[in-house]
């Protein structure tokens, strides 16, 4: 194939790897770059589905009367952050933290539909028309009841967005920890407050009353 074949099949969808040797060659991989790029589009490589991939190289712009074969919204792209965090980069961050040897034996990161859409904050099976769609765009991918990563979710795969993550998962944590020892502080003043004479003493008798005026 030429080059404006191999721009057209990608715009289509991904290609597995093995079906366009084409872009095994340098040259014609840059010039397969230049083309999508002329049109805002960018070349990528999902090395676990090994498949090539054209992804846009920015956001879209807004046309009232624009339909989209792929419209990501608010819950489109919540879907794909989570599913990203738990199928890309933490199995990434453990592979990397244990030196790059896998010891969980968890074989491919999967997720649970149902448990997803309850992470989310709704119920199981609330997500199913954003599932399909995304699994139709490619960024998900359903097999056997359970969601694995997509090619164009490993598309997400860069340091910085890595760099991002750890961040954001940091200051999680340190939150978590102020949180818990919060409400430890307040546990404890509670039960000092409980020990005071004041809180453990009875009630005041008749007669201490009335000496008391």
């Amino acid at each position: 194939m030429n080059t404006v074949e191999l721009c057209r099949i990608l715009l289509a969808g991904s290609v597995p790897a093995a079906e366009v040797p084409e872009l095994t060659d340098e040259e014609v991989r840059g010039e397969v770059r230049r083309r999508l790029a002329e049109a805002g589009c960018e070349l990528a490589y999902a090395p676990r589905s090994d498949r090539w991939v054209a992804t846009l190289g920015g956001a879209l712009p807004r046309l009232e009367g624009h339909a989209p074969v792929v419209e990501l919204g608010r819950a489109e792209l919540a879907v794909i952050a989570t599913c990203w965090l738990h199928l890309r980069f933490l199995p990434a961050e453990r592979l990397r933290q244990a030196g790059g040897v896998d010891t969980s034996g968890r074989g491919e990161p999967w997720l649970d539909p149902d448990d997803l859409g309850t992470v989310l904050g709704g119920r199981p099976g609330d997500l199913g028309d954003v599932l399909a769609l995304l699994c139709q765009a490619g960024y998900l991918t359903l097999r056997e009841g359970r969601l694995f990563a997509g090619p164009l979710l490993e598309t997400f795969d860069d340091e910085g967005a890595a760099e991002e993550a750890r961040e954001l998962l940091a200051r999680s944590r340190r939150l978590a920890h102020l949180r818990e020892r919060a409400a430890e502080t307040r546990s404890e003043s509670l039960a000092a407050g409980d020990a005071s004479p004041s809180a453990t003493a009875g009630p005041t008798s008749r007669g201490d009353t009335d000496a008391a005026y």
